[in-house]
């Protein structure tokens, strides 16, 4: 048991180079804020895009309750119908199972499949929104992923540019008031004349990492947007206006359809900024360790950690940001969580250990403890009660009880589980696999 624990402990020992050093926290607390002001600016963009998605979906909502409901009726119509024409009067509150799976089947193939009548119509404008609604799931083929890329990182660059250009003149402006940047925040009106100026005077930067964007955008929309095949198939069905036509006061839901897809299409393209982002918490190489590094360590540091410590988590004089390991997530770390082969062999090796003091204490020198005993003897029985038992007690305890009622209910339902285990002893009855 012990070469098994210490197989387990040696298994952890490259783990030490995926500490996290406190310069390079720094600089990952900074990616964590970066990656933060990325997703609101992603968010504000796409803030009156969700606006634009509510009159259709609101219509998509009614349409669907009116259809389930209509199907209830015509439902219960249909099998009322076969219940008379077997002249069963008056109808029971349920019909037989057959007569139930035969008006279903009717109404499936009538309504569902040949969309007769008015019903029929309003399932098929419903199967075809549902489908219009669905984005397209396939997979990108590595040209297509790798465009992707290209395209998240370029637009990412460009929210990053548009950041620095606002921060530049923010600060301008400040220091025109006589206020500090680092300390003091801005106004509004400094805000509003920061918003101003930017619309006037992007910066170099800003345009033409727009003007990349704008080259890209026609071909991520027909390759890789979701939309693209349903927006192009709704578009091709609206009616072509006459010529010198007015147009209508109410928009048809047709064009109601084609401007949701058109908001969807654009809120994909908007969120493409975090794609491909690389999951901070874990390694870029979780199993390649550096060799190297490694072997330059200090022998207080090129062992293992001990595994019966809590890990260190970060250091507060550099991390404010939020709670996170101090180093890297890693195939050689000891992690009940991550489910390395560090921790099953080390925990293999304790259970091991344990089982074997007890075989020597119980087995060979003959110690036993009474209750320890009772449980042990109908161990299935007892992990059987446990949710019967405690279950029953839980339903008189709150969520949030006082310390003494919380373990005296915890006493009361261990009593209870020990009254029957007990009692199963006492009548040599041992319940076993």
């Amino acid at each position: 048991s012990l070469i098994v624990m210490l197989i387990g402990w040696f298994i952890t020992w490259p783990a030490r180079t995926y500490d996290i050093e406190p310069e390079e926290m720094v600089v990952l607390k900074e990616e964590y804020h970066r990656r933060d002001r990325v997703n609101e600016q992603i968010n504000a963009m796409n803030k009156p895009l969700n606006e634009q998605l509510k009159p259709f979906n609101e219509l998509f909502g009614k349409l669907n309750a009116e259809v389930t409901n209509r199907d209830f009726t015509v439902k219960q119509e249909i099998a009322d119908r076969m219940l008379k024409e077997k002249g069963i009067e008056p109808p029971p509150e349920y019909p037989p199972q057959a007569i139930a799976d035969a008006a279903v089947e009717e109404w499936e193939t009538t309504y569902v499949e040949n969309h007769e009548g008015e019903l029929g119509e309003m399932h098929a404008r419903l199967a075809y929104y549902q489908a219009a609604l669905e984005p397209e799931d396939r997979e990108l083929t590595d040209a297509e992923e790798d465009f992707k890329l290209e395209v998240a990182r370029k637009y990412e660059d460009l929210l990053d540019a548009e950041h620095a250009r606002k921060t530049e003149i923010r600060n301008t402006l400040m220091t025109e008031a006589n206020l500090d940047p680092a300390k003091d925040s801005p106004t509004e009106e400094i805000n509003k004349k920061v918003e101003e100026q930017f619309a006037a005077e992007p910066g170099d930067a800003v345009t033409g990492l727009r003007a990349e964007l704008a080259a890209l955008k026609p071909r991520y929309l027909e390759e890789i947007s979701p939309w693209h095949s349903a927006l192009t198939e709704a578009e091709s069905k609206l009616p072509t206006p006459e010529e010198g036509a007015e147009p209508p006061a109410e928009k048809s839901e047709q064009q109601l359809l084609v401007e949701n897809l058109a908001a969807r299409q654009e809120i994909d393209w908007n969120s493409i900024p975090n794609y491909g982002w690389r999951d901070l918490k874990l390694a870029e190489n979780p199993v390649a360790f550096d060799f190297s590094k490694w072997s330059a360590l200090p022998w207080s540091k090129k062992i293992g950690r001990n595994p019966m410590e809590r890990p260190p988590y970060e250091d507060p004089r550099v991390v404010d940001y939020q709670p996170r390991d101090a180093f890297y997530w890693n195939a050689w770390m000891m992690s009940q969580r991550a489910g390395t082969v560090a921790y099953p062999t080390f925990a293999a090796g304790a259970s091991l250990l344990m089982y074997l003091l007890f075989y020597i204490a119980c087995d060979i020198r003959g110690w036993q403890v009474p209750l320890f005993r009772t449980w042990g003897t109908n161990a299935l029985a007892a992990y059987v009660l446990f949710e019967l038992v405690c279950g029953a007690v839980k339903q008189f305890v709150p969520r949030d009880p006082v310390w003494w009622y919380g373990w005296g209910s915890l006493a009361v339902g261990m009593f209870l589980m020990w009254l029957v285990i007990r009692s199963l002893e006492k009548n040599k009855i041992f319940i076993r696999m």
